[in-house]
């Protein structure tokens, strides 16, 4: 199973008290100064000692992404048997499920490769139009070519 682990310190985002709501199209969070490139390194540091504790005291477990601007986390994938020792640990502030999501509808052309079914039938089509006769079939006896009339009944 895959979580995301929350650590303690304030993301980026949060730094000095601030939230995201506090940025205006004036004032943005600046990630490449010099004082948020040093925080970066610090969470860094932190987030590299505790996957290191991790993989000390859980060997299954396998870090995966680190979240550093809106959250101070990190991905670890284990097995579930082993969420309880994950949650015991005292660096971990709150453990959040990670999602994968999936369509919800199963009916879409693109799900069974019909796109591309669809694409190809289009391309054969227009390769058996004649370029020169200016668009007209090379196969007259389809009615529901543009330009041919409609069979009388």
């Amino acid at each position: 199973m895959r979580v995301v682990v929350g650590l303690a310190l304030p993301p980026l985002s949060l730094r000095g008290g601030r939230g995201l709501a506090s940025f205006s199209a004036r004032s943005k969070l600046d990630v490449a100064s010099t004082s948020s490139r040093a925080y970066l390194r610090l969470l860094g540091q932190k987030q590299a000692r505790v996957a290191a504790q991790i993989r000390a005291s859980i060997p299954q477990a396998r870090i995966g992404r680190h979240f550093l601007v809106v959250l101070d986390g990190l991905t670890v994938s284990l097995p579930a048997s082993q969420l309880p020792k994950l949650l015991r640990q005292k660096f971990v502030t709150k453990v959040y499920p990670s999602v994968t999501y999936t369509l919800a509808l199963d009916r879409s052309p693109s799900v069974i490769g019909a796109d591309v079914l669809q694409r190809k039938d289009r391309r054969r089509r227009a390769e058996r139009l004649d370029g020169k006769h200016s668009g007209e079939c090379a196969n007259q006896k389809h009615s529901f070519i543009v330009g041919w009339p409609e069979p009388r009944p």
